[in-house]
């Protein structure tokens, strides 16, 4: 009776992959709508909403910039096109350690605030000074990157937004300005959250499979300041 059991079980699984089809994820025009994976669903429907990420070195051919990737959600489904819009970025953790070292600040800020379309948006900047900064000084740095940061995203369509940041003239502006008061090491926006409205609409849609899940702990950007000496 089990044997008969796991066959049965075994033939649902089967029959159940058999009946599933292979979509093509593509990005959105500002990055060419560039093929940048493959996924596979029963119903194109229950692609809504499934995320990809992608380092800007696959996507744009930027070996400079290796040590970021971007996230895609996917928003709508075309024939086997998986359409997407941008969600945000990360850069790796390992990166920016090698430029915190003793007698150093690391400084950090999250800055939150609508874009010109309406969309909502967190970027996190850390600021690395060449010395030890004093509270005076980094409270006059975390201005400078509110003030900076508010006005790029303020100033900026969400969907332009992954372009400004990567093209580091934000970074240069925080860096221009910070040097004043204490040299300056590095300067990165090292994660964003771009909350599209389109992707929420279409992810309040009854969906009947949710294999792609995406934890917690992703969208959380930690706002505390930490310094190694």
């Amino acid at each position: 009776m089990g044997k008969r059991i796991k066959e049965s079980m075994k033939r649902t699984t089967v029959d159940k992959w058999k009946k599933k089809q292979w979509y093509k994820i593509i990005a959105p025009k500002e990055f060419g709508e560039k093929e940048i994976g493959e996924t596979v669903a029963i119903k194109p429907e229950q692609l809504i909403g499934r995320t990809i990420w992608i380092s800007v070195k696959d996507l744009l051919n930027q070996i400079k910039q290796h040590y970021i990737k971007i996230k895609f959600g996917i928003v709508d489904v075309k024939g086997k096109r998986a359409e997407t819009v941008v969600l945000g970025h990360e850069i790796n953790d390992t990166y920016l350690k090698k430029f915190v070292r003793r007698k150093t600040s690391k400084i950090e800020l999250v800055v939150k605030n609508t874009s010109k379309d309406n969309n909502s948006i967190k970027i996190k900047c850390v600021v690395v000074t060449a010395k030890k900064a004093d509270r005076k000084k980094r409270t006059a740095i975390r201005k400078i990157i509110k003030e900076e940061l508010e006005n790029l995203i303020k100033e900026t369509d969400s969907k332009n937004i992954m372009q400004a940041i990567l093209s580091d003239e934000t970074n240069k502006k925080i860096n221009d300005r910070a040097k004043k008061i204490i040299p300056i090491k590095r300067v990165e926006l090292v994660k964003s959250i771009i909350n599209k409205k389109i992707l929420v609409q279409m992810q309040q849609q009854p969906n009947s499979e949710t294999e792609y899940k995406e934890q917690k702990q992703e969208d959380k950007l930690s706002t505390k300041e930490t310094e190694k000496n």
